[in-house]
């Protein structure tokens, strides 16, 4: 073992202790607060296709945040689904597509309001970038797309560390609130475990 890997081995075992056994910051406004959180859980996307029904899909979400202040979070979000959803046209004959959410990562801005110690709400905003498949018989198209990201949630925390976390967010897939159909929205539900540290 070579000496910079010694040191890095010795810097790793000082610190860890400390981030996972240290205590949450107390805020100004006299809620617990934490420095940063991770989470994984259920996410269930649902397909909206201009000129096509809307479909639902099942996957799994990840999830890193930075508590930045009591009232706002700083929160990266990833998810995916898993296999091809079929997904039927609202025209008579043209033909049904399948489609698969290959993944979509999301930068959030999330504003919080706490008001008791075991319970939060939050208004979320961001941007997005989707990369999904539409399959048409043997024929695969890649599709990538960007958007704003608006949403809704809330947090039980169930101990210090730990809370259970539902939130729904809608991806505008570059229309940015265009109002003329609702086909230019995805939207997904997410049920994550939380550990804050």
């Amino acid at each position: 073992m070579n000496m910079m890997k010694k040191i890095v081995l010795a810097v790793g075992l000082c610190v860890s202790p400390v981030v996972w056994a240290g205590d949450p910051v107390v805020s100004g406004y006299g809620i617990e607060s934490y420095h940063g959180y991770i989470g994984v859980g259920y996410n269930h996307p649902y397909i909206g296709l201009d000129g096509y029904k809307s479909a639902e899909a099942d996957g799994i979400s990840v999830l890193f945040g930075h508590n930045y202040k009591p009232w706002l979070d700083l929160e990266f979000h990833a998810s995916t689904a898993t296999g091809y959803q079929k997904v039927d046209s609202k025209t008579s004959g043209q033909p049904s597509v399948s489609v698969r959410q290959n993944y979509n990562i999301a930068g959030l801005l999330k504003f919080k309001w706490q008001p008791v110690r075991l319970l939060e709400f939050s208004l979320d905003t961001g941007l997005n970038y989707m990369d999904y498949e539409k399959k048409v018989g043997s024929v695969i198209a890649n599709e990538y797309k960007t958007g704003l990201v608006l949403g809704a949630g809330l947090g039980l925390h169930i101990t210090r560390k730990f809370s259970i976390n539902a939130d729904y967010q809608s991806y505008q897939r570059n229309t940015f609130l265009k109002t003329d159909t609702t086909d230019n929205t995805w939207s997904a539900a997410n049920l994550t475990l939380q550990y804050h540290f």
